[in-house]
C-alpha cells in the first residue's frame, strides 16, 4: 500500500511521488528511459482488496481489442 505523496521510485536520483493512495499494480523496470511527466507506474486506488497479481479489467479489454485487430488483419491477408 502506498499513500498520496509517498516516494515510489527515483529517476536519476530525483524522487517520483504517487499522486493517489492505493496498491502499486505495475512499475517500469530499472534502466528504462523516461521523460518528465512520463507515467512510470500504476497505482490502483481500490487498495488491498484488489488482487494485484492479476491483469486489470482495463488492461484485459485493451488486450482483447488488440487481439481482435490482429485477427481481422490476418484474416484479410490469408
Amino acid at each position: 500500500m502506498v499513500y498520496k505523496g509517498e516516494i515510489v521510485a527515483y529517476v536519476d536520483n530525483v524522487p517520483v511521488f504517487t499522486a493517489i493512495t492505493g496498491v502499486v499494480r505495475g512499475m517500469l523496470q530499472e534502466g528504462i528511459y523516461v521523460t518528465e511527466g512520463f507515467k512510470c507506474g500504476d497505482v490502483d486506488p481500490r487498495g488491498i482488496s484488489v488482487d494485484y497479481m492479476t491483469v486489470s479489467d482495463k488492461a484485459m479489454s485493451i488486450a482483447g481489442g488488440v487481439l481482435e485487430a490482429i485477427l481481422c488483419y490476418a484474416r484479410d491477408r490469408l
